[in-house]
Order: structure tokens, then C-alpha cells, then sequence
């Protein structure tokens, strides 16, 4: 995604990136970073781990949107190993190209937004 038919609105919109590091770990080892796509933040990326919060502050990823809640969503590791991101009761939920869900799978590629539409 390039963002080059976007308009320049202040929303964040993020892609699940995956990258490969060989720090401290087997180099074939994928991680997912959230990228912000749109927005004042456009291009922070931020390694994903289980516990990783976003909101509008007091989070670990921090977003000035009035359409984000404080505490926002919430990154879970399940059972299977998988990395999903949770609604933590927000009034606007995470929205995809599906509309709004209150949970997502992570995988390299995704795109979601949090905060306005």
C-alpha cells in the first residue's frame, strides 16, 4: 500500500509488517511491526508483542485521535500461538475492508484502522 490515492486525513491506519531480525533469536524468525499508514504518525513502526496496547494514552502505542479510546485494543497471544488483536469495549472497534470486528488474527499484509473511518 502506498498511500498515494489517500487523502491526508489525521487517522491512523496500520499494516501488520512482517520483518526479519537476527537479533537474540533464529533469523528465520518472522515478527509483525505496526506501521502506521496515514496520519501525523505516518511511518512509525512498532514491533508487535503480547500485551502491546494502543489508545489515546497511558498505552504502549499512543494515538491523538478523538475517535480512539484510552485504552483501545490489546494485543493477545492465544492457545494456538497466534497474535490477535482485541477491542478492549471501545465505542468504534477495529474496522477492516470488512467493516468493524472486535478481534483480528495478526498476519504480515493486514490492514486496519483504529479511530475514524
Amino acid at each position: 500500500m502506498d498511500g498515494k490515492n489517500r487523502n491526508s486525513r489525521s487517522l491512523p491506519m496500520f499494516e501488520a509488517v512482517e520483518e526479519y531480525q537476527n537479533l537474540c533469536h533464529n533469523p528465520r524468525e518472522m515478527d509483525l511491526i505496526f506501521e502506521i499508514m496515514e496520519g501525523e504518525l505516518r511511518g512509525d513502526r512498532t514491533p508487535v508483542r503480547e500485551g502491546l496496547t494502543i489508545g489515546r494514552g497511558g498505552c504502549d502505542l499512543n494515538l491523538r485521535d478523538s475517535k480512539v479510546s484510552a485504552k483501545h485494543a490489546k494485543v493477545e497471544r492465544r492457545a494456538d500461538g497466534a497474535l490477535w488483536l482485541v477491542d478492549l469495549g471501545s465505542s468504534n472497534a477495529i474496522k477492516t475492508e470488512k467493516g468493524k470486528v472486535l478481534e483480528l488474527r495478526l498476519e504480515p499484509g493486514l490492514v486496519f484502522n483504529i479511530g475514524r473511518v
